[in-house]
């Protein structure tokens, strides 16, 4: 039986009833932050409204789900969406709804970005700076009869979803585009992809590169992957000086083994003045048996997403320079594989299955996503074959 703590089901979907935002408020200890902002206030001052729900706003977004609520959630959307399968919803109050979307870390999102609305400048100056005690929300299954009338009644933006900035063709899985210089950089920011990842050649005016792609990629990510052995130096202060500009570049750490190499890296990461924000996430790659057997330690000591490398997964496993499609096709592999996805799944972060040969590519792609990865990274001359290959795939997982 679903629970009815935070949740109330109906025909069309599911309600997230206001006694869950008191629980997120009360989990966070947010009630007396806010109040000491909304004391800051001068009604006939705007800005001091302003500044106010900037700062309330900002850390409702960062605040943590407790495990009961997100289970709840996540039960009551798998249901609603059926099995292998992410149904399209939007979000309603009263007052506010948002355009269709689809996944559970998205929707996560976005009841986050709900309660956060309740603190508005203008909510704040409608009910005159009180302290909210909550809305419940209703999500609502997108179906073909209610499209056009969901979509008319939208409101508010939402988090972003797969597209490109020329084309209209959505999936689930995003793609990322794989480089190793910034010459093209230019040209495929322009292309169907979502983000960018970027293993230079060499660490030569390493800042004047980075800043070259990620700067007409914006907003989209630029995923960078450290030094194979070890984060240089010459790296961090790169990426600290590029971030003064830019706020779309991520880091993605290689060749963490054990947790106290973590921990160093981290240490040598915050020295030169880099926290893990919205606009900078850290990655681990997934390269060595005892990541895929430490992925639940890795993740909770603070790490944003998962980059699976398999091939020199399959060759530290199998003990083997020797990789073919078939070597990857092992089932001891394959559930490694899959046992990353769907960890990272649990702990709400993303997986990105790094650059395959187009052969190994098409073997392995279709168990990819059904395991539920959220990003595949390609090379530039396959990101259109990519992209249909994984629309027929989400077709036929839809479709059963």
């Amino acid at each position: 039986m679903l629970p009815k703590k935070f949740i109330t089901t109906n025909p069309h979907g599911f309600t997230i009833t206001a006694a869950a935002y008191r629980e997120f408020m009360e989990k966070n200890d947010f009630s007396n932050k806010i109040t000491h902002l909304l004391g800051t206030i001068n009604d006939n001052d705007k800005k001091t409204i302003t500044r106010a729900s900037k700062h309330i706003t900002a850390f409702i977004k960062k605040g943590l789900m407790s495990k009961e609520f997100v289970g709840e959630v996540f039960q009551a959307y798998t249901l609603l969406s059926g099995i292998l399968q992410d149904a399209k919803v939007t979000l309603r109050t009263p007052t506010i709804s948002t355009k269709p979307f689809q996944g559970e870390a998205t929707l996560l999102l976005e009841i986050k970005t709900m309660w956060a609305s309740l603190f508005s400048t203008e909510s704040l100056l409608a009910r005159k700076n009180s302290l909210e005690e909550g809305v419940a929300i209703e999500v609502q299954k997108v179906t073909k009869n209610n499209k056009e009338k969901l979509s008319a009644i939208y409101t508010e933006p939402s988090a972003p979803i797969s597209a490109s900035p020329t084309s209209t063709k959505l999936t689930a899985t995003k793609i990322f585009a794989y480089l190793d210089h910034c010459e093209l950089a230019d040209d495929i920011a322009k292309r169907q992809v979502d983000g960018i990842y970027f293993a230079p050649q060499h660490l030569e005016n390493l800042t004047q590169q980075i800043e070259k792609i990620a700067a007409p990629l914006s907003p989209r990510p630029l995923l960078y992957r450290a030094s194979v052995e070890e984060l240089k130096a010459i790296e961090l202060r790169a990426i600290a000086l590029s971030r003064k500009t830019l706020k779309n570049l991520w880091l993605l750490l290689p060749s963490v083994r054990t947790m106290p190499e973590l921990l160093e890296i981290k240490k040598h990461i915050a020295a030169e003045g880099l926290y893990r924000s919205p606009s900078f996430k850290i990655w681990m790659d997934i390269a060595f048996p005892s990541q895929v057997v430490m992925l639940d330690t890795f993740i909770e000591a603070g790490i944003d997403g998962i980059a699976i490398d398999l091939q020199k997964l399959a060759m530290h496993m199998l003990g083997t320079d020797a990789i073919t499609p078939q070597t990857i096709l092992d089932p001891s592999i394959l559930w490694a594989v899959e046992k990353v996805i769907k960890t990272a799944h649990k702990h709400h972060i993303p997986s990105l299955s790094l650059y395959q040969s187009a052969l190994t590519q098409r073997e392995i792609l279709a168990r990819l996503i059904t395991w539920g990865v959220t990003n595949i990274s390609t090379d530039q001359e396959a990101i259109d074959s990519t992209r249909r290959q994984i629309v027929e795939i989400e077709r036929k997982l839809v479709n059963g």
